[in-house]
């Protein structure tokens, strides 16, 4: 509500998932999974799961989060899942171009990759995005039954 305005309708927008095998961690749960991944402790991660293509538009995920970022959140961003690979539709200049921008923005230390997916990585930290891909109109959404696209 702060980064987007009081006017903005936000909402939560289900995924089917197996909430069994996908339960949130508690903070002492969350707390010992970032020890265990090398994550940091105290501030949000935000997560992306999932291939680097231009479909999945992590580049849309970045932007975004160097904008939360601007407007005072302090967070780390993790992707997990494949940055380079012989798969024709991963983007291995994805990966290095959010390095270079995320340097030069002096937030390099925020910005985390990890190859390999476990469960811990989204249990530790909390948030799992995906952005949106509508046509040729990427955007970051969160839709509420009521809100406009």
């Amino acid at each position: 509500r702060a980064i987007v305005g009081p006017d903005v309708p936000v909402g939560l927008v289900p995924n089917g998932i197996d909430t069994t095998r996908f339960a949130p961690a508690d903070a002492g749960e969350r707390g010992a999974l970032r020890r265990k991944l090398g994550l940091p402790d105290g501030r949000p991660i935000i997560v992306f799961v999932g291939f680097f293509s231009d479909d999945k538009q992590p580049r849309v995920l970045f932007d975004a989060w160097l904008q939360v970022r601007a407007a005072g959140l302090d967070c780390t961003l993790l992707f997990v899942g494949a940055t380079t690979s012989a798969y024709f539709e991963v983007n291995s200049r994805l990966a290095e171009q959010m390095r270079d921008d995320a340097g030069r923005a002096g937030v390099l230390d925020r910005l985390v990759f990890a190859r390999a997916s476990e469960h811990g990585h989204a249990a530790a930290a909390g948030r799992l995005v995906a952005p949106l891909c509508a046509g040729s109109a990427a955007a970051l959404r969160a839709l509420h039954p009521g809100a406009r696209p």
